[in-house]
Order: structure tokens, then C-alpha cells, then sequence
């Protein structure tokens, strides 16, 4: 919304306000700054504001809206502009009964206005200022005066042709009527493709329709340049009706845009009044007479219960020392409240402060609540004069059972060289039994997924599309299902794919690819960390009879509960790439929570903290009688070398060539690491010089170099 802030000043003094103050106060206030515009219109210097504001806040989408927020953030007296408000035609208009005597649905508000003899052969320059200043190009015709009324109040109105309707059908009513789209179609010159059963809210004069209302007039009752007699329309529509047609046509107008984000009817009468009032202005011998007219009036005010304690609990408070903490005061608060127009009434109840606020009547939407009062207050004081501050913990929670049986499971995977991965949990229809949504964004995010494995294969094939072969995951996720009565069930699972990275089974031999057994032993090993006996039988399960081999796949039991635990399997083949139909990994799919009620909480793995200080890796080689054992060598070692040998790892063993007979060389990494401080290079040659003395002791060794 472009925003003159000449204009502004016409109800709120800002002639000698710093800009950039005034941007910084209105951004922190809810109303974020896109742009300042210098420009130069009739030689005269204007500065404008590209304003944009919350959804909520309608009633701040006009001059005369954004100025009372300004007058409040500034704590400046707000002006009203008495230079063209009727109080005649006020009066006209309140005073004129109402011709309609039924309930109008969707439309809280009808007003038509019959204006006559009225020519516009150019517009006030001060109008067309304004409109050059926000960006519209001025017409020299009743657009111009309905423009400037709609930038000002907020406002929008509607006119028409009055002689066209009056030789198309003579005397009339005129009402707004929800029908079908059928009916509106056959209407228009062009129709458009929407659905047929879709109610639309039109404006008809008795039996013909005039307008789609608050979007567009029809073509034939549009006024023309020539246009001398014209009916004038203002209304108050139901915003969501008209946004869902304005959608749904295809169809939206500065006008509908207005009624989408909401209006109300406080100030409709004074606007129109002042429509009036220029129309008068710039042809005095024009004839204007009420029409027709609905208004509904709101005969009860929105009073909202108001808390001290909640305030200064919800806000927190604006300055602190050591000793003391201030909050918003009583006095604070009135005149916050008192500036933004709302009454108060003030009560005192056991040393508790409290006000019965009642809401005016161009904020009733948007106030509902006290937590809505509460945000106004903080807008209003500054968000940023509140002290942020984190609260003073005495005890810290524990996590719970759930968490870090997770947090144990993961890391069991992790260790095994699997990555975790994440998946979006909306997929395309894959099976008739799958859940479909009632409103998806697109068809491919339609469905709930009954299992996490297709997206997992589909991540699998993307990688080795891309040069990725060594590809090994898990996924955390919630799968749905249903029964033929519509029962819905959902569950937790961990999915992932494994086994197509090859890997060491010894020294003495290259790496492969895991066999089945070896599949399977990888999965058990992490059912051993958690504590998990298992059982294994055939899979007997639709659900994955696209996804796993038919003759290489297991259902896995709860040895103890005898419960399924989840699935097992080589992935079929059809699920495979032509590039990696020669690697076969393997799936599975496991119940979390099986998982997590299955294994003892207490047993959980205590972590050690990590040391500070660098570490040194050496290593060592040597030859020794293939009689001794390798777990004799290595526990030597480690008493040895203690309490700096942190980890010991066997990098190679090898028998042939060079090596006598009966004989094997070894080749061990040693990391060394101190807790308390930084390791000297010679301190750990003296520990390894004693460590191959003792070795040759034990063991006969002889050291290579």
C-alpha cells in the first residue's frame, strides 16, 4: 500500500518527524517498510511509503487507518478532516429506512444510492495529487472520486449505469442473492470454466443480474464516459465467500481484494457520506437519493477481561538489577489502551488489578481475546524494551524412555556405517489401499505412505544413478494404514537398506559384498547392542511382496513375546535400476515402538568425556610365532602401554614370502591420549621401547621397520 505521508499529516502531525524514526517505530509496531519513494509530482517534492501489514489488521489498509496507528505509536492527537464530511447527507443516509426487510445472507450491509445529472469534465487537482501520489492514473470521471475515497477509508464502491438497467428492465429492486454458478454463467458474456454447483454471491435487480458482487460489474451495466446517471453501491460482503469465488473464478479485483482481507461496517455511513459530499462538490446540480438500504447495526460491544499479572507474566519486564524487576504499571497500560481508542474500566480485587476493556468498532475482528490486548500493549511499548532474559532453572528434566531408546538405536546404526535419512511423508497413490487426502496440495504429495521402503529404494537407485554405489541408510518415520470398515492406524517404524558396500571379512582376502547370512548378522549385531533376542521365520506379508525377493525375505520375532518385530529381505529385483541390478542390498522394516518396549531401559550405555588434548598414533610391526595368541598379544599390550594407550587396532597380518616358517607378521596402529595434558614425542618413544622390550621378552619378537 502506498502510504503519502503529506496525506498522513493531514490527521496526524508528522511535518517535522524524522523518516527513519518514524520507519523504525511503524516496523516494530507490525508494519514492515518495502520501499521509500522520493518522487516529484506537480512540482512538488512528496515522499511515499510502500507500507505492507499483517493479515489481521485490515483496518490499517487506508489513509485514514494507517494515520490512527501512527497517532498511537507517536502519542500524537489524531485529526479528523471535517473539510468534506456531510453531516446532511450523514443524516440522510442514517436516518433513510430500510427498504429491505429480509435477511441477506453473506451481506451484513447493502446501501444503493440513485446520483443524477452528474458530469465530471475534470477532477480536483487535489485529488488527482493524491492519486498520482499512490500511484493511480487520474480518468477525470467518478473513478477518481471513488478511488480517492477507497485509498482513504478503505472503502470500496460500486456504480452503474442507471438508464442501462432502467431500459433493460424498467422499475426494479435491487438485492444481492446467493445462486448457483449455472445460473451466474448464462448471464456473462464470457463465461468461465468453474465448477457448476458452486454458490456465487450476485447482485440482481429483481430477476437480472447485475454485477457478481464484490468482484465485477457485467459488461452491459458498466458506465460509460458519457454516463450522466448512475447507481452507487457500498456494501459489506462476507470475506470468505467472496475470496473462495474470487479463487475459484480466477476473477480478483482491487475490489474483492478489499473484501477478501475483511471489512467492516464502523465507518461505511461516513464514507459514503463523504462520496457524496465530493460528488456534490464537483457538480451542483446533481439529484441524489437513497435507493435502497440494509444495515445492520451491532447492538453489542466485544468486552474483553484484562489481567496485571497476565501482562507482566505474558511480556516479562522492562528493566532489572540485582536487587529489583519492573513491569508495565497501571497507569502504562491505560494510556497504551486509551491511545489505541479502547475503553476501559479499571477494578481492584484482593490487591489484584484488572480492566474490562470494550473493543471499538474498526478493531472487533481482530480483538477477540485478552492475549490479542496483550500483543496491542507490546506493540505499542516496543517489543524490544522488554528484557530478554532465560529463566533461572533449579532442577533439569530428564529425558524420556522413549528418547533415549532412539537416541541408542541411532547410534547403533550410525556405528555401523549406515547414514540417516529423511523422507517427505506424503506420497502419490501407490495401491487402492492407500490413504488419500481430502485436500492435497498436488497429486504427488496425495496419499499417506504405508511404508517408508519405496522412498528409500528411490533414494538408493538416485544415488548410484549419480555415481554413489556406497549406499547404506536408515529412516525414522510413520506409516498409515486401513481396514475395510475405515479403520485408520498409524505406527512408527525404522526402515533402511543395506549390504551393497563391500567390506573386509578378514585381511587375507578382498572386500565383498555381504552375503544374506552376513545381511542378516549385520541387523542381528545391532539387536544384540540393544538387547534384543529375535527369532526368524518366513515373511507371509502383502504389504511387501513388490518390495522383497519372494524366496529371500523374513519376518522377525520377539523371541521372548513372540510378537513381529518387522521384516527382513533382499530387495526384488524389479525394484533395481538396469545400472545396479548387479548389487543386491538388502531392506528391512522394523516397529519402533516393539522395539523400544522390547529391551531393558536401565541398561543404557554410559559415555565417557572426550579428551582436550591431541593424540599420538604409531604404529608397530613384527614378527611372532603363529602359536601365541592374538588376544594374548594385544591384552599385553594394553597393560603395558597403560594409562595413555587409548585404542589399539590391528592394520595387517601377513604369512609367505620373507616370513619363516610357522611364523606371521602383525601390524598393530597405537593411539596414545592423555585426559590431563599434551603428550611429548620422546615420552612415547620411551613407552614404546619398553613395550617392544617386554613383547620380545614374552613372545620372542622381532620388530620390522
Amino acid at each position: 500500500m502506498k502510504v503519502p505521508l503529506s496525506w498522513v499529516n493531514e490527521f496526524v502531525n508528522i511535518e517535522h518527524l524524522n523518516i527513519e524514526n518514524l520507519i523504525e517505530k511503524l516496523t516494530l509496531a507490525g508494519f514492515e517498510v518495502e520501499e521509500i519513494l522520493n518522487l516529484t509530482i506537480n512540482n512538488k517534492s512528496e515522499t511515499v511509503l510502500d507500507l505492507s501489514a499483517t493479515a489481521n489488521r485490515p483496518d490499517s489498509l487506508s489513509i485514514h487507518g494507517i494515520s490512527k496507528e501512527i497517532a498511537a505509536i507517536l502519542n500524537k492527537p489524531f485529526i479528523r478532516n471535517t473539510d468534506y464530511v456531510s453531516l446532511d447527507f450523514l443524516n440522510t443516509l442514517n436516518n433513510h429506512d430500510s427498504t429491505i426487510n429480509d435477511t441477506l445472507t453473506n451481506c451484513s450491509n447493502f446501501l444503493v444510492v440513485n446520483v443524477e445529472n452528474l458530469t465530471i469534465t475534470s477532477t480536483p487537482k487535489w485529488i488527482k495529487h493524491k492519486l498520482l501520489c499512490c500511484d493511480i492514473d487520474p480518468q477525470n470521471d467518478i473513478n477518481d472520486l471513488i478511488n480517492f475515497i477507497l485509498l482513504e477509508t478503505g472503502y470500496p464502491f460500486e456504480f452503474y449505469d442507471f438508464e442501462k438497467i432502467k431500459n433493460s428492465i424498467g422499475n426494479f429492486n435491487i438485492k444481492p442473492i446467493e445462486t448457483r454458478a449455472d445460473i451466474i454463467l448464462n448471464s456473462m458474456e464470457n463465461p468461465l470454466k468453474i465448477t457448476k454447483d458452486l454458490n456465487i454471491l450476485g447482485l440482481y435487480i429483481n430477476d437480472e443480474l447485475i454485477s457478481l458482487a464484490g468482484i465485477e460489474v457485467l459488461k452491459k451495466y458498466k458506465p460509460t464516459k458519457i454516463t450522466t446517471h448512475f447507481l452507487i453501491e457500498g456494501s459489506i460482503f462476507n470475506s470468505k465467500l467472496i475470496r473462495q469465488t474470487s479463487r475459484k473464478m480466477g476473477l480478483r479485483t482491487e475490489r474483492s481484494a478489499r473484501y477478501e482481507k475483511g471489512i467492516n461496517n464502523s465507518e461505511l455511513l461516513l464514507a459514503f457520506a463523504k462520496l457524496l459530499k465530493l460528488i456534490q462538490e464537483v457538480n451542483s446540480n446533481v439529484k441524489i437519493n437513497v435507493h435502497t438500504k440494509k444495515i445492520t447495526s451491532l447492538n453489542k460491544l466485544n468486552t474483553i477481561p484484562l489481567k496485571l499479572n497476565n501482562i507482566n507474566e505474558i511480556l516479562g519486564p522492562i528493566q532489572s538489577n540485582k536487587n529489583t524487576v519492573n513491569y508495565l504499571n497501571e497507569k502504562l497500560i491505560t494510556e497504551y489502551l486509551t491511545r489505541l481508542n479502547f475503553e476501559l474500566r479499571v477494578t481492584t480485587k484482593n490487591d489484584q488489578v484488572s480492566w474490562d476493556v470494550v473493543v471499538p468498532l474498526a478493531r472487533i475482528d481482530d480483538i477477540t481475546t485478552e492475549i490479542d490486548l496483550i500483543e496491542e500493549i507490546g506493540r505499542l511499548h516496543g517489543f524490544n524494551n522488554f528484557i530478554t532474559q532465560l529463566p533461572k532453572i533449579k532442577k533439569l528434566g530428564n529425558p524420556d524412555l522413549s528418547y533415549q531408546f532412539r537416541n541408542k538405536l541411532t547410534s547403533c546404526f550410525l556405528s555401523s556405517g549406515m547414514n540417516e535419512l529423511m523422507n517427505y511423508s506424503l506420497i502419490s497413490q501407490t495401491s487402492n489401499n492407500s490413504i488419500q487426502l481430502n485436500n492435497p496440495l498436488t497429486t504427488d504429495y496425495s496419499n499417506l505412505r504405508e511404508s517408508l521402503l519405496p522412498k528409500i529404494i528411490n533414494n538408493y537407485n538416485y544415488n548410484f544413478k549419480q555415481g554413489q554405489e556406497n549406499f547404506e541408510g536408515f529412516e525414522y518415520g510413520h506409516i498409515f494404514s486401513q481396514t475395510l470398515n475405515t479403520n485408520y492406524f498409524e505406527k512408527e517404524v525404522i526402515s533402511g537398506i543395506l549390504g551393497n558396500e563391500k567390506q573386509h571379512l578378514d585381511w587375507a582376502t578382498k572386500p565383498n559384498l555381504l552375503t544374506w547370512s552376513q545381511a542378516k548378522g549385520k541387523l542381528e549385531l545391532i539387536f544384540e547392542k540393544i538387547g534384543v533376542k529375535t527369532n526368524w521365520k518366513e515373511l507371509d506379508n502383502s504389504t511387501y511382496e513388490d518390495l522383497l525377493h519372494p524366496f529371500r525375505s523374513s519376518t522377525i520375532m520377539n523371541e521372548t513375546t513372540s510378537e513381529v518385530i518387522g521384516i527382513f529381505g533382499q530387495i526384488h529385483p524389479l525394484q533395481l535400476n538396469k545400472e545396479s541390478k548387479h548389487i543386491v542390498p538388502y531392506l528391512f522394516e522394523l516397529n519402533f515402538n516393539i522395539l523400544r518396549e522390547s529391551q531393558n531401559y536401565k541398561n543404557l550405555p554410559i559415555y565417557k568425556e572426550y579428551s582436550l588434548y591431541p593424540a599420538i598414533i604409531k604404529d608397530i610391526s613384527f614378527i611372532v610365532d603363529k602359536k601365541f595368541n592374538y588376544t594374548e598379544i594385544k591384552n599385553l599390550i594394553l597393560e603395558n602401554a597403560k594409562p595413555l594407550l587409548t585404542k589399539i587396532e590391528l592394520l595387517d597380518q601377513y604369512e609367505g614370502k620373507n616370513i619363516p616358517m610357522n611364523k606371521i607378521s602383525l601390524c598393530f596402529k597405537l593411539t596414545f591420549q592423555s585426559e590431563t595434558k599434551t603428550l611429548k614425542t620422546n615420552e612415547i618413544e620411551n613407552l614404546l621401547e619398553c613395550l617392544e622390550n617386554k613383547l620380545n621378552q614374552t613372545f620372542k619378537t622381532q620388530f620390522r621397520i
